[in-house]
C-alpha cells in the first residue's frame, strides 16, 4: 500500500477525526491535498504571519526588533470593554521584540504573542496575509482572548494557506535575504519536535511550527530533503497524545512512500 493510501486510511478509520493536510515536493508542486481548504481554528499557527509582519515592519524601519518592553499579562479583548489575562511565562523584565519573537516561535509562548500583537496593526497583519496569498486565513484577536472565544470569535486558517506561507518563506518572495534567513533560523530552532518521526529529524533539517488547542493538534513546516518538502497536517477531534501519534504516522507514511523516496534521493 502506498504512503498516500495509508494516510487516507488513517484519516478514515479514526472516529470523529477531521484531517486537513497538504504536501508539496518540491515546494509549489502539490503531491497530497486532503481537505486542504477546510477552515479550522488557527491555534498557534497564527504566529507565523505575525512573525512575518514583525520582520517586515523591522525591514522597512517602522518598528525595531531591538526595542525593549516589559511583558504584561493583562490585555484588551477583541470584545469592547472586556479584558483577559495570560499566564506569566516570561520573566518580569524588559525583553527585546526579537527576544519575544524567538519565544513565540521556538516555544510557542502565548504571553509573548499577545505582547507582540500590540505592536502590529490589524491592517499590517491583513497585508501579510494578502502578500502570502493566505486567502482563507483570518486573524482578528490575540491568542488566549477567552471573552472573544466565548462569543465564537476565533482566528482561522487552512492547511493549504499554511503551505502558501511556507512557500512564500522558502522562495523569499517579497522579503530581503536577512528577514528570510532569520525567520527560517527561528523555525529551525523549534523546541517541540515530538510530532516529527525521529529518523526524519536525524536525516534532514526541519523548519516548522506546531499548534495545539483543545481537540486540535497541528504541525507544519519545511523538510529540507532533496528536493525540499512543505507540509501542513491539521487534526481536529483528538487529544494531544493521539494527535501527535497520528501526525508522526502521516509524516512517516509520506516520506516512506516509494514515489516520495524516488523524489528525495
Amino acid at each position: 500500500m502506498s504512503g498516500i493510501k495509508r494516510i487516507l486510511r488513517t484519516a478514515s478509520k479514526i472516529k470523529n477525526l477531521t484531517m486537513s493536510c497538504s504536501f508539496e515536493t518540491p515546494p509549489g508542486h502539490k503531491t497530497i491535498a486532503l481537505n486542504q481548504n477546510k477552515i479550522l481554528h488557527s491555534a498557534s499557527l497564527m504566529k507565523l504571519p505575525l512573525m512575518a509582519s514583525l520582520y517586515s515592519m523591522n525591514s522597512e524601519g517602522s518598528l525595531s526588533l531591538s526595542f525593549s518592553v516589559t511583558p504584561k499579562i493583562f490585555f484588551q479583548s477583541y470584545i469592547r470593554g472586556k479584558t483577559f489575562t495570560v499566564e506569566r511565562t516570561l520573566e518580569n523584565r524588559p525583553h527585546s521584540l526579537f527576544e519575544l519573537t524567538e519565544k513565540m516561535i521556538t516555544v510557542s509562548d502565548n504571553q509573548a504573542a499577545c505582547v507582540l500583537m500590540d505592536f502590529v496593526p490589524k491592517d499590517r497583519l491583513d497585508k501579510t496575509l494578502k502578500d502570502t496569498k493566505m486567502k482563507r486565513t483570518s486573524i482578528v484577536r490575540k491568542v488566549m482572548d477567552i471573552p472573544a472565544h466565548e462569543r465564537g470569535i476565533d482566528n482561522t486558517t487552512t492547511s493549504s494557506d499554511i503551505c502558501r506561507f511556507y512557500r512564500y518563506l522558502f522562495f523569499g518572495e517579497g522579503m530581503g535575504f536577512f528577514p528570510q534567513k532569520n525567520m527560517m533560523e527561528l523555525l529551525k530552532s523549534q523546541k517541540f519536535n515530538q510530532r516529527i518521526p525521529s529518523w526524519i529529524l536525524r536525516k534532514w533539517q526541519i523548519a516548522h511550527k506546531t499548534g495545539t488547542i483543545e481537540n486540535h493538534v497541528y504541525d507544519a513546516g519545511i523538510v529540507f530533503s532533496d528536493p525540499p518538502t512543505i507540509f501542513a497536517v491539521l487534526l481536529k477531534g483528538c487529544d494531544i497524545e493521539s494527535g501527535e501519534r497520528i501526525i508522526r504516522s502521516v509524516l512517516h507514511d509520506y516520506f516512506s512512500d516509494s514515489i516520495q523516496i524516488a523524489l528525495i534521493k
